[in-house]
């Protein structure tokens, strides 16, 4: 009777500490709410026809994700449903992101406390929930696909854990394998890195030092969503790994060194991952070329001191799995969450992000609560960690609201990593959306001085001619822009947009299908193709592009205008 009492209010006890896990990560980060969309958003939510049309639903679970090498249907679909809702109103999106973190920090939470870390599980819960380094996870609504997957990856885990249990029947333990093979499936198809939850799973079972026999079934079965999830992609993407190239060398400078190389600047930045978990200072949304500059990688102090860190930590785990499994267990996961997204087993689409240490993070939390609590005084470590919290908390509030849109994101981002051709490109963009054109035009030539194959750069300086009413001047830029990248779709429909109004119609019919040709469902081109239609005078052709873009152009302004045009003529 005392033993169920006891569990009782220990049950009680875990429901209250979950709710107040998930009521503080909501209110650190009710500032989002105000927040409209920035970076990413405009791409994957703003200008993608794919989510706002219903009709075409289907295709976001059997073609890939922007930039072509992505699968991730789940994430667009969610986008999606808020779409067919709400439209282009930002709280709902924001106010999911929310949510998830919410839960995720609740159910790691939950997690802990399964796998034996009692004493630590609510504040290391806590200090996940307000963490600023997961700003842009939440904040950002692109951020949603690192929610989801690491939803839906801890309730994978949780399931396994169900089912590695000693008094588990075989009956339930196969029940619950499924299921948790069902959540990693979900995982992945929200982002494909979800797949480490696998290697979390093997951690978990060796933390417990159960039977590893009991435990093979439920691996096998999360191995076996992972092929299903690879499958998938495969179909839809033509290839298992995203295919790299010459043109992501901005946002992944790693890809222009050696593979040795690459591993150890790749080893060092995991150490400057670990120390943003402990240090969040200075944040950042890009990290691309030349913020991490590869070539001169190690005359940096700082990088040889983020390798000591990440050598360091790699022989706690060695040195202390026997010993003391939990601190081992702790940085362990910091490792495997790391495993497919740290550039070291092969290189990915960015150098660095913050978004990427969203699950990884909690290892080093965690392991930055135990070695508190177990090296100071009860009463020190509480006022450690409550003015940790504190100052997490204070500078995540403040943080979210840097991604309250482009102008401000971008104001910042210029201030702190003022050597980044994306952060001077992507500033450039929103001094010249301001009328700006002069001061823009500087700030992109300058983006292009740092990285001269930066084909934005130089659309960019041919759009601030052309909002100056230079068409010769725009004509050289965009050419310059194809010239740097073939694929490069915006310069290739502004110089078709520029031909059908100087009437060189068979120039401008050859830019748009120059843009079919790679992507046969571009928006843009098809709308530039209607213009033309209409341009030339040919009147039937425009009615047989209008009705095949109907579905998917209503809430297109251009489209609307030639709409409109289209039927005026008609009426003549």
């Amino acid at each position: 009777m005392l033993g169920s009492m006891s569990n009782k209010i220990s049950s009680s006890t875990d429901y209250r500490h979950g709710f107040y896990v998930f009521a503080c990560a909501c209110a650190v980060f009710s500032i989002s709410l105000l927040n409209g969309f920035a970076l990413d958003d405009l791409i994957h939510i703003v200008q993608n026809p794919k989510i706002q049309n219903s009709a075409v639903w289907a295709r976001l679970f059997l073609e890939p994700s922007y930039p072509g090498n992505l699968f991730r249907p789940l994430t667009n679909f969610t986008y999606a449903l808020t779409y067919e809702y709400f439209a282009l109103w930002p709280l709902p999106y924001h106010l999911t992101n929310i949510l998830l973190h919410a839960a995720v920090s609740s159910l790691l939470y939950v997690l802990l406390k399964r796998i034996g870390f009692d004493s630590i599980a609510f504040v290391v819960a806590l200090l996940f929930a307000v963490h600023p380094l997961h700003v842009e996870a939440v904040a950002n609504v692109s951020g949603r696909a690192e929610l989801l997957a690491a939803f839906f990856g801890v309730l994978s885990l949780l399931f396994f854990q169900d089912g590695c249990t000693p008094s588990a029947s075989t009956a339930r333990r196969s029940i619950v394998f499924c299921i948790s093979a069902g959540c990693l499936l979900l995982a992945a198809l929200s982002k494909e890195s979800a797949l480490v939850f696998i290697g979390l799973a093997f951690l978990i079972v060796s933390l417990q030092q159960r039977e590893f026999k009991k435990s093979l079934p439920g691996l096998f079965t999360l191995t076996g969503a992972a092929l299903i999830f690879l499958l998938w992609r495969y179909l839809a993407l033509g290839s298992i790994a995203a295919a790299t190239g010459e043109t992501e060398l901005l946002d992944n400078p790693l890809l222009g060194i050696g593979a040795f190389q690459r591993i150890l600047v790749a080893l060092a930045l995991l150490g400057k991952y670990a120390v943003l978990c402990v240090l969040p200072v200075p944040l950042s949304a890009d990290y691309s070329f030349a913020v991490i500059d590869t070539q001169n990688f190690w005359a940096s102090l700082q990088a040889w001191l983020n390798l000591l860190v990440a050598l360091l930590l790699l022989c706690v785990v060695a040195l202390t799995f026997r010993r003391k499994p939990t601190r081992a267990f702790l940085v362990a996961w910091f490792f495997v969450a790391f495993a497919i997204t740290a550039n070291i087993l092969f290189p990915i689409g960015t150098i660095f992000g913050e978004r990427l240490a969203y699950v990884p993070s909690l290892g080093i939390i965690g392991a930055l609560v135990l070695t508190l609590k177990e090296s100071l005084s009860r009463r020190v470590s509480v006022f450690v960690l409550c003015a940790l919290g504190g100052l997490y908390a204070c500078q995540t509030f403040f943080y979210s609201a840097v991604w309250h849109d482009n102008a401000t994101l971008y104001g910042y981002q210029v201030t702190v990593s003022e050597t980044s051709a994306k952060t001077l490109a992507n500033y450039a963009t929103v001094l010249r959306n301001k009328g700006k054109l002069d001061e823009a035009s500087l700030y992109y030539r300058r983006a292009l001085q740092i990285y001269p194959r930066f084909a934005n750069a130089a659309f960019g300086i041919g759009s601030v001619y052309g909002k100056k009413g230079a068409y010769s001047g725009a004509e050289h830029w965009y050419h310059e822009a194809i010239s740097i990248d073939p694929s490069h779709a915006a310069s290739r429909e502004a110089l078709g947009r520029l031909y059908v109004n100087a009437g060189k119609f068979d120039d401008a019919r050859e830019q748009f299908n120059a843009i079919l040709t790679r992507d046969p469902q571009s928006l843009p081109a098809r709308i530039g193709l209607f213009a033309l239609a209409l341009q030339e005078g040919k009147l039937e052709e425009a009615k047989r592009l209008r009705a095949q873009l109907t579905g998917e152009a209503l809430g297109d302004p251009d489209f609307q205008n030639l709409d409109a045009r289209l039927t005026a003529s008609l009426k003549q």
